[in-house]
């Protein structure tokens, strides 16, 4: 049966829907980088806090069907760790992503079909968040609803429906990931201008797109409405308003500033070279249309084609963004960039459709297209295996410190307390940094910075629960002016304890941990005679032995 280019833009009978070489391909490349992660086995940011309490609170973020999905998988509450249970799920959705990336635009080749889909899961935007335990499987099933949404329902007839639905269930995971359908919607146009679809298709295909988005974004706003309580996720969930028009282009710049940065490591050029590709064959695609339709179009087709070639390429690329850019306290952070590898995986897709169609060889047609194909799934494959080595380095490293101090913290207290002294909290001062071993690797792939966090930082919350592994979490002194009052005369006394990541002073009740990268107390500071600490609890003294 003969079928419109609309309808073969739609779906592709000649290519199975169940794919199991691609399933097969992709699964073992996403299977790499999550063992990558998994190999680190460290609790990434609200880990820290789930593993203790094993609260959900992502309904409070605007996300209940996060809520709903880990409830079940664990059968109810408090929550438990499941890993390797999530990355599993996830790393077979991943898989399923693209298969349905080959179906859509019709990608034969088993190995073509798997390298262009890969930066979906594997960006390394997306690294951090392969990286939570609680949040990996959600935060997929939101990127696989918005593929599906694209992929597997039309944008035309009665079905458009469900595309509406997976998008609603992507904004109640994980909102950012809408962004991969508004970018794979304009790789879908492309795809239509390819197959020269008619003017009246290509305003079809984007109205219906469209009405499928403002169709999910309507119920979810009524949603959030009543359940987002999060001060932090209400912070930054605040739209633009009226006269703040001007935080667009500093969103724009922020989030161009973060990609730079990302794409911008050591090895990270073919990527770079993705891209850059990519939106080349976007505006040569819109040339091509512009030139096969001109003889045909009326003067007002013909100006609507002069504006449109040039704003194809910069649709593409803000897609990625989408109503990013419109918050007024953005987070500018990668695990929000879920968009940047659908634009990766998008530019991959034209330049497979531009390459099969343009090169009449058919050797350099297969094993070309591979070379070109296969150099961005290493570059995403290397900074995947060394951020899971910086990854299981740093989570070391900050165990053996907080081991460390949980000692120093027992055995200090039981030498002040044989003087009738209680000492009751401690603080931080600085940070404990990387180890050494990670220099040289921070050096080359600086984007890890942003990926790597570092728990023992002063002022951070997240350091009570990692402490909390070693029952330190209850002694951290939270009130407000004690951390800086207690740093302030740190150089009171000499120090009570000296290791090689830090320095301990007791400064009335509290002990201050100071790391080596803070502010240290010199020789003339510890002789200078210093009034009586009332306030604190206890003067200065000598020290006990």
């Amino acid at each position: 049966m003969n079928t419109s280019p609309a309808q073969s833009a739609t779906q592709n009978l000649d290519v199975p829907r169940w794919n199991r070489p691609v399933f097969k391909a992709a699964l073992i490349l996403n299977g790499i980088v999550a063992y990558c992660i998994l190999h680190a086995d460290r609790l990434y940011v609200d880990d820290l806090g789930r593993v203790h309490s094993g609260y959900t609170g992502w309904t409070g973020d605007g996300r209940p069907l996060t809520t709903l999905v880990m409830q079940s998988l664990n059968m109810g509450t408090p929550l438990t760790d499941l890993t390797p249970l999530p990355q599993i799920l996830a790393v077979l959705l991943l898989a399923w992503c693209a298969m349905l990336v080959a179906r859509k635009f019709a990608i034969r080749d088993a190995a073509t079909a798997t390298l262009v889909a890969f930066p979906l899961g594997a960006s390394p935007f997306f690294l951090e968040n392969l990286s939570y335990k609680f949040d990996v499987l959600t935060m997929v099933l939101a990127l696989t609803l918005a593929v599906a949404a694209v992929c597997e329902t039309p944008w035309r007839g009665r079905r458009m429906g469900w595309g509406a639905l997976c998008l609603l269930g992507t904004l109640c995971l994980y909102q950012p990931a809408l962004n991969a359908f508004l970018v794979l919607s304009v790789l879908e146009f492309l795809y239509l201008m390819w197959r020269d679809a008619t003017p009246g298709t290509l305003a079809r295909q984007v109205l219906g797109r469209l009405a499928q988005a403002v169709a999910a974004m309507i119920p979810y706003k009524i949603i959030a409405d009543v359940i987002l309580r999060n001060p932090y996720a209400s912070y930054h969930a605040a739209l633009l308003r009226p006269g703040q028009w001007s935080a667009l282009s500093d969103n724009v710049l922020s989030y161009w500033e973060l990609i730079r940065e990302g794409l911008s490591e050591t090895g990270s050029w073919p990527l770079r070279a993705a891209l850059a590709l990519g939106l080349v064959i976007a505006l040569m695609f819109g040339l091509r249309y512009a030139a096969r339709s001109w003889r045909y179009c009326s003067l007002a087709g013909r100006i609507g084609l002069v504006v449109l070639v040039p704003i194809i390429p910069v649709a593409l690329t803000l897609s990625a963004l989408g109503p990013l850019l419109f918050l007024s306290e953005a987070v500018i952070e990668p695990r929000i960039l879920v968009g940047i590898g659908a634009l990766i995986s998008a530019c991959l897709v034209l330049l497979c459709i531009y390459w099969r169609e343009t090169v009449p060889w058919a050797g350099l047609r297969r094993y070309g297209l591979w070379t070109l194909l296969g150099l961005p799934a290493y570059s995403m494959l290397l900074l995947a295996a060394v951020y899971g080595y910086a990854m299981q380095a740093q989570n070391s490293y900050e165990h053996r410190i907080s081991a460390s101090l949980a000692d120093d913290f027992v055995n200090i207290n039981q030498r002040y307390a044989a003087r009738g002294v209680d000492l009751e909290h401690y603080v931080l001062n600085g940070t404990a940094g990387y180890p050494p071993v990670l220099n040289l690797t921070m050096k080359k792939y600086p984007f890890l910075r942003r990926l790597v966090p570092i728990y023992l930082t002063s002022g951070w919350g997240w350091v009570r629960d990692l402490l909390g592994q070693y029952r330190m979490r209850e002694t951290m002194d939270t009130l407000p002016g004690s951390l800086s009052d207690a740093v302030s005369h740190q150089c009171d006394n000499p120090p009570v304890r000296i290791t090689s990541n830090y320095k301990l002073y007791v400064v009335g009740s509290i002990v201050v941990v100071s790391f080596n990268n803070a502010v240290q107390c010199t020789f003339d500071q510890l002789q200078q005679p210093v009034a009586p600490l009332k306030h604190l609890g206890i003067p200065k003294g000598k020290l006990p032995q």
